[in-house]
């Protein structure tokens, strides 16, 4: 991924930053601490992955901003790609909205890689760059105090370093579930173990409950046969007990039904007597029969008098009602009148008020024109100041930018005249130097010759020892291998030496004297051989080492006499680097000396005749302008003291209208006024209201007197209202008479059957005492059965209670062998989930994938680190990473990571270099791990951005600093320097200069 380009809105620090990657390959980005440095870096990782230093998304959003946008454009593998992605500040309750664009350029322009949402856009983002964010930063980016974290740690603490890089806490996590897995399938595992050895402890009483369980039957069976016969002859005695309880019962019925006739029989002679009494009342009636019929119809008469007087009243109430309702029509008729009269009476008042107010302001109408028409000139006048004072000011303000810029264009040309003098004068000094520095060189190259030759026979003999070395590490695995063997096969021997049994002590397999033999002399043989293979490797070590302590006093020798060939090199590279300047000197200084002379003329220039015209012309058209801003005060100030004179104006416009539209309201409201006062005085209206009133009145003057004859009448009415309940009683009497003497023929009838039925029964009850006496043995014998039936049936019940207890306790039984062959299959399965989750904690740790990682990764780095290596000491250097070694109490070894460097003085580790060469190896290391790192996920690493990764430097480390950056720079296409040590920014080529003012931060390319 190669930047291209990167603009922002409100991006923290910044209210607008605009940076074009384009124009240089290695720049330094410089400025004071808190300017904004790093802001620039986080708006690249914004734009990518919406992450950076700061925690939440809405805090990259500059202050007192509502949004944030930033756009980033980037070359990779051929194709331009831009991303635009912008965050509005949340507000209340609601999330700010977010927005994500994707985009590659094509023929016809940008074309959208944008997903459906945020979320899949950035995933697409991601796979385009092979890398996320956690990648990005620890290959890309070398951040401050950690380029040499992983150089400058010890031994052991680098692996824990590498892992943190290569961002192996990934499998600490899946080691963490592995763990939380495997305890859970522990814990399963003990809870089921526990559930099985309880279930066997029940199951081993199943066979007392069999036992118990046939016992109880049997029982049962014979407790059963005898509760039968008990029940049977319960059922005999209580069938005939039922038979004479019935007899009992209608014995029983007939002495209550004798009760009841006895009570009937009185109840007849009382209604025999009662109907006697009714006769005699009905037959008094029919006595009176004409006297009661002579009264009745004189009552109905009266009544139907009173229902025509009662209807008569009724009409006369309502005609008293719509009497009411035309007089109160009457009055309000009045009322309304006497209001319209009085309203056109007011209307009348008021215009003659209004017209008395617009007379008096007509009364001032020559004053108020004169007023006006001075108003008129006057706003005239301002008018066309107004104009040559806008004129005016566009002209002032055009006059003083072309004064500013002609200021600055004298400015530039005196310093350009000022620092090409001082360019010659540095030029002229230094090709005095160019002579001694022909010779100087000769006699180096010379020098390198020899050492050349030298460094070749170190070549061969560092490539010896090397193989020695390797040689050295094979044998002695190889012999340690052998000694594992032999203590082996003289423990298998000594087992099988003590011991005296048939089985085999190692695989149990049953062993004659012969076999035990056999197997001991293979064991000898075994053991012989692995001798004399371990002679054989002890003579080679031996040879190994002598040729190997050769090489290392050839290597020291060599080492030795190359020691100074870095010197060496680097005087001659910087002599023949000043002498190719000096030269090309010569001719850039006939150069600067024409532009010299050609910037010393710069007021000849046609440049400064061009603005020097402007300046004069711009003076021209003010003096002809003739603008003076005293006059237009002075009028300005005249036309707010007029302004009085446009209201008065325009009120007595507004009279002239009224008086015109005034004059025939007067007139027909006063009109109107008479006519209605007339027409009330008078009262000519109404007639037709005041008619029906007087019609009505002479209707209801005959009918004053009906209520005192309904009073009257109604008294008449309640004296005879007793004829009508005697007429209405004679009339019943005569309907039911033939009835009464039915009553009386059946109450006879009844009296006689009555008395028949009480002889009956006396004759029936005679049996009662029989029966008494039948019914007190049957209760005897029932007694001692029903005492023996109830234990019977209590020892059935509780037998029965007992071998259903039984039965379910044996089908509990039956349940617990499924659920133990359950449990058991289950508990395998778990023993196997346990098994393998706990090698999937070995797998996961430290000593499992993460150490397969790193020793697969390292060869990688080493590779990658000793050809940058390569690159900035021209191959003097060479470093190993050693994963293991030998301890001293012990013969074992252990796991390191030690770093050995090789050089023209030998190979020693990384702790006992200088701190100039332990640079270049941190250096090398470090953008070894980030290619590593980038190649990895299948990424092209083609951006360096170093934030002062190597802490404080001094002037010598500043320059090893630059001097490795340019000697690796051919692998990157962009090289970003974050720095705010001004010695170090002066060293590169290119410079991005931050700066913070109050209202943001704003850069600055320097080249």
């Amino acid at each position: 991924m190669i930047p291209l380009s990167l603009e922002a809105r409100n991006f923290m620090a910044y209210e607008h930053l605009a940076l074009d990657f384009s124009q240089f390959q290695i720049a330094c980005l410089s400025g004071p601490n808190g300017s904004g440095k790093s802001s620039i870096l986080d708006a690249m990782t914004w734009a990518l992955f919406e992450k950076s230093r700061a925690n939440f998304s809405e805090e990259v959003i500059r202050l007192g901003a509502q949004e944030v946008q930033v756009q980033f454009s980037f070359e990779l593998e051929g194709q331009t790609y831009r991303i635009l992605r912008s965050k509005q500040r949340s507000s209340g309750k609601s999330s700010g909205k977010a927005a994500l664009e994707f985009q590659v350029k094509s023929d016809d322009g940008f074309r959208s890689l944008t997903g459906k949402s945020v979320t899949k856009t950035q995933l697409e983002i991601i796979n385009t760059l092979h890398m996320d964010y956690g990648l990005f930063i620890n290959s890309s980016f070398i951040l401050q105090g950690r380029a040499d974290v992983f150089t400058t740690s010890s031994a052991k603490e680098r692996k824990e370093v590498l892992a943190d890089i290569l961002n192996l806490k990934q499998y600490d996590l899946l080691q963490d579930k592995a763990k939380a897995k495997r305890n859970q399938f522990l814990l399963d595992k003990q809870q089921i173990q526990g559930q099985i050895t309880q279930i066997e402890l029940q199951l081993s009483s199943e066979l007392f409950l069999k036992d118990q369980h046939l016992s109880l039957k049997e029982e049962y069976q014979t407790l059963s046969e005898t509760l039968s016969n008990q029940l049977r002859l319960q059922t005999e005695l209580e069938s005939e007990k039922q038979q004479l309880n019935q007899a009992r019962l209608q014995l029983e019925h007939a002495l209550n039904r004798q009760e009841q006739l006895s009570v009937e029989l009185q109840k007849k002679e009382s209604d025999r007597l009662s109907l006697s009494q009714e006769k005699s009342r009905i037959q008094k009636l029919i006595d009176q029969q004409d006297a009661i019929t002579q009264g009745y119809q004189f009552l109905q008469s009266l009544i139907e008098k009173q229902d025509q007087l009662e209807m008569l009243y009724t009409d006369y109430l309502h005609q008293q009602e719509v009497l009411r309702a035309d007089q109160n029509e009457w009055l309000k008729l009045q009322h309304v009148k006497e209001k319209e009269l009085q309203q056109a009476k007011n209307n009348l008042q008021n215009l003659r008020k209004e017209e008395k107010q617009w007379l008096n302001l007509l009364a001032e109408c020559e004053t108020i024109e004169k007023d006006w028409q001075a108003l008129q000139n006057c706003q005239a006048e301002a008018i066309s100041l107004e104009e040559k004072a806008r004129v005016y000011r566009e002209l002032e303000k055009e006059l003083w930018s072309q004064a500013q810029k002609m200021k600055a264009f004298k400015a530039e040309k005196t310093a350009e005249c000022q620092r090409l003098k001082a360019q010659l004068s540095a030029d002229r000094l230094s090709l005095e130097q160019l002579k001694p520095l022909t010779e100087t060189i000769r006699g180096l190259e010379s020098d390198m010759e020899n050492l050349e030759q030298m460094q070749s026979e170190l070549e061969q003999v560092t490539a010896k020892g090397q193989s020695c070395k390797h040689l050295s590490q094979s044998l002695a695995e190889k012999i340690t291998a052998l000694q594992e063997i032999q203590a082996e096969i003289g423990e298998k021997t000594r087992k099988m030496q003590n011991h005296a049994a048939d089985h085999c002590p190692l695989c149990e397999r049953l062993l004659s004297p012969d076999d035990v033999a056999l197997l001991l002399n293979k064991y000898q043989l075994d053991l012989e051989k692995t001798h004399q293979e371990r002679e054989a490797l002890e003579r080679e070590s031996i040879e190994n080492e002598a040729l190997a302590a050769n090489c290392r006093h050839a290597f020291v020798r060599l080492t030795r006499e190359l020691k100074h060939k870095d010197g060496l090199l680097q005087k001659l590279a910087q002599a023949r680097l000043e002498a190719a300047k000096l030269q090309d000197l010569q001719l850039i200084l006939k150069e600067r000396e024409a532009v010299l002379l050609s910037a010393e003329c710069w007021q000849e220039s046609q440049a400064w005749q061009t603005e020097q015209t402007i300046h004069d012309a711009l003076k021209e058209r003010i003096e002809k302008l003739e603008y003076s801003e005293a006059l237009h005060l002075k009028l300005q100030t005249e036309l707010r003291h007029r302004q009085a004179a446009a209201v008065r104006h325009h009120e007595l416009v507004k009279a002239q209208e009224a008086m015109k539209r005034l004059l025939p309201q007067l007139n027909a409201a006063k009109a109107e006024s008479e006519a209605l006062e007339q027409a009330y005085l008078s009262q000519a209206f109404g007639w037709e209201i005041r008619k029906k009133i007087s019609d009505l009145e002479d209707q209801l003057r005959p009918l004053a007197h009906l209520p005192e004859t309904i009073n009257q009448n109604k008294a008449e009415l309640q004296r005879l209202r007793v004829y009508q309940q005697k007429w209405e009683a004679l009339k019943a009497g005569q309907e039911s008479w033939e009835q009464l003497l039915l009553q009386e023929q059946r109450l006879q009838d009844d009296l006689k059957h009555l008395q028949s039925e009480a002889l009956s029964l006396t004759t029936q009850l005679a049996e009662l005492p029989a029966l008494n006496a039948r019914q007190e043995a049957l209760s005897a014998q029932l007694t001692p059965l029903l005492s023996a039936l109830s234990v019977t049936q209590n020892r059935e019940r509780e037998l029965h209670a007992k071998l259903f207890s039984l039965e379910k306790e044996l089908s509990v039984m039956s349940a617990l062998k499924e659920e133990l062959l359950t449990n058991q299959s289950q508990f395998q399965g778990l023993e196997n989930e346990h098994r393998l989750y706990t090698e999937l904690v070995e797998i996961f740790g430290q000593k499992g994938i993460q150490a397969v990682v790193i020793e697969n990764a390292l060869p990688e780095i080493e590779q990658a680190a000793n050809d940058l290596l390569s690159q900035m000491t021209e191959g003097r250097m060479h470093l190993k990473f050693q994963t293991l070694k030998s301890l001293k109490s012990r013969d074992a070894l252990s796991e390191t990571l030690d770093i050995f460097i090789s050089d023209e003085l030998g190979t020693r580790s990384y702790e006992t270099f200088s701190a100039g060469e332990a640079f270049r190896v941190n250096f090398a290391i470090r953008l070894a791990i980030s290619r590593t790192l980038a190649r990895r996920a299948g990424a092209k690493l083609q951006t360096l951005v170093i934030d002062e990764g190597f802490g404080s430097q001094d002037t010598q480390g500043k320059s090893r600093l630059v001097e490795a950056i340019n000697a690796v720079s051919n692998l990157y296409a962009c090289i970003l320097v974050i720095t705010h040590v001004d010695d170090l920014k002066s060293l590169f080529p290119t410079r991005i200069e931050v700066q913070k003012f109050p209202e943001g931060s704003r850069i600055q390319l320097l080249q």
